[in-house]
């Protein structure tokens, strides 16, 4: 079963999209599309990055990179 709901834009210049099986990440440039594909297991590995990005923040009491938010 392929979900599309068409490419996005998440800010920052990059667009992502999805094939039903992997994330498209795309970020237009002058000479060309830098196009990142990430495959399910490492979209889990890049979740879980952060999600422990978000833990040691709050361990910290810092607004690092997740929001803006301690």
């Amino acid at each position: 079963m392929t979900i599309d709901i068409g490419e996005t834009y998440l800010g920052d210049g990059l667009y992502a999209s999805c094939d039903g099986w992997q994330i498209k990440l795309r970020a237009p440039r002058g000479d060309g599309d830098h196009v990142v594909f990430l495959e399910p297991q490492v979209l889990d590995a890049f979740e879980l990055y952060i999600a422990r990005l978000k833990i040691e923040a709050e361990r910290r009491g810092e607004a690092v990179l997740l929001g803006g938010k301690p």
